[in-house]
């Protein structure tokens, strides 16, 4: 997680699992988070599904978490839009 600006955009690098017994979110020992997701990866709806918990946790709209990077891989980068750094540590790996 880092800052890109100053109207709180952040970065961060997700690692997704589809198809999971339930929706979790988790922070690796690298500093990625691995986010656990029961969609499966067809169609985009494991993308959807990933964006929609982000936003959910966050207490944000949807429309402030994009991915940037990744939508076909496992190994994502998201941008999210205002929220601090410090929401992010405290509300996805809490």
């Amino acid at each position: 997680m880092r800052p890109t600006g100053k109207d709180e955009t952040l970065t961060l690098v997700v690692r997704v699992t589809p198809n999971s017994s339930s929706n979790h979110i988790s922070l690796e020992s690298d500093g990625k988070l691995a986010v656990k997701l029961t969609s499966p990866p067809v169609e985009g709806k494991a993308n959807k599904d990933l964006v929609k918990l982000i936003a959910k946790k966050l207490g944000i709209p949807q429309s402030d978490v994009s991915i940037k990077r990744g939508e076909h891989s496992r190994n994502k980068v998201l941008i999210v839009r205002g929220v601090s750094a410090e929401a992010i540590r405290t509300n996805l790996t809490s």
